[in-house]
């Protein structure tokens, strides 16, 4: 989310994610931070998406997980033998 002046001269960006909840009338809800993303490979995972998939998974199995951290794993390339 960016505020700005009405002439534009002015803005500030305050890196929430936005999700409009309604267009009439128009209602937003903060869904997440921008230096929350998990951006690896250009998929901008948020955390809302990361929680609601935590949620779901502890649903599904009976878990309870009271915090969690992710992170991407990067593999190392196997190098062929003999090379």
């Amino acid at each position: 989310m960016v505020i700005t002046t009405n002439a534009g001269l002015w803005r500030y960006n305050i890196g929430d994610t936005v999700k409009f909840t309604s267009l009439s009338p128009h209602r937003i809800k903060i869904s997440g931070r921008t230096k929350h993303f998990i951006n690896a490979f250009g998929e901008e995972v948020i955390i809302e998406n990361a929680e609601a998939a935590v949620t779901r998974a502890c649903e599904l199995t009976g878990a309870v997980i009271d915090n969690f951290t992710a992170a991407p794993i990067y593999l190392q390339k196997i190098k062929a033998r003999g090379t």
